[in-house]
């Protein structure tokens, strides 16, 4: 079982280890305000979350993060690193992923609540942020050295951007309108003194390609592809009646899982 826990949103996924398929998944938005509530109704009345896995692997979707290389990390200031990116008015739940490919650690928080309930859920699940294992995934599926990877959903994107295989950035942005992820997008550009019309862009996530926000990325940017399903694993027939690129993330996932 892979899970992708967002602040709005809760999508899970369902991979067969020993044939390497998925069969199946499902993805749920909540309203603002209500997530502690609605996820604990799915927790208790859906059909998939009352099986039994072998192993379950969730990972936060939230948008606090700071990456820490290895060299200057030390445990006694995690606490005033998560507030520089936090600040100090909420109590949050302090967590860290280590990614060893990259001699970095990623630190970032969740909301206690949110963990306390998967945690008691599944208790012998593994824990990490989704930035986390997208950034892993480089380094078992492969792609273009210079990069704009974008991932939808549908109150806020992920960016990631890559120059000469060199991570410069990976950042979470909320947004209300297309205009809004056109300009997050040209301001990293900007940031980083990158051409949009000669930077090849993947785009992934719930966005149709007649969607004025499709339109919207493809104003600005010249080369851009819809992702696809990650190659290495088998899909049941029923994902056939939605694009690749809709789900391609969790999937994605299960490249790093353990």
């Amino acid at each position: 079982l892979i899970i992708d826990a967002g602040q709005n949103h809760f999508c899970f996924a369902v991979l067969i280890r020993g044939t390497s398929e998925f069969v199946a998944l499902d993805y749920y938005q909540f309203k603002s305000g209500q997530h502690n509530e609605d996820l604990r109704q799915l927790l208790q009345v859906h059909p998939l979350m009352q099986q039994q896995y072998g192993s379950v692997q969730v990972y936060y979707n939230n948008l606090n993060g700071l990456l820490i290389p290895d060299r200057y990390y030390n445990k006694e200031h995690t606490g005033q690193w998560l507030e520089l990116v936090n600040g100090d008015l909420h109590e949050e739940l302090p967590l860290q992923d280590v990614i060893p490919e990259m001699s970095i650690r990623h630190l970032y928080s969740v909301s206690p609540s949110l963990h306390e309930e998967l945690a008691r859920k599944y208790p012998s699940a593994d824990f990490a942020h989704f930035n986390t294992a997208w950034l892993r995934k480089k380094y078992r599926q492969s792609q273009k050295p210079t990069l704009l990877e974008v991932i939808l959903y549908p109150s806020h994107i992920i960016v990631t951007l890559w120059k000469q295989e060199q991570l410069l950035i990976i950042q979470c942005y909320e947004y209300d309108t297309p205009e809004d992820v056109a300009w997050w997008l040209l301001n990293v550009t900007s940031q980083w003194e990158l051409l949009p019309e000669e930077l090849a862009v993947v785009v992934s996530g719930l966005v149709e390609t007649q969607s004025p926000m499709y339109s919207e990325i493809h104003k600005y940017f010249l080369d851009v592809e819809l992702d696809t399903r990650p190659p290495g694993f088998r899909y049941d027939f029923s994902f056939d009646n939605y694009p690749q690129h809709f789900f391609s993330p969790i999937f994605s996932l299960a490249l790093c899982g353990s």
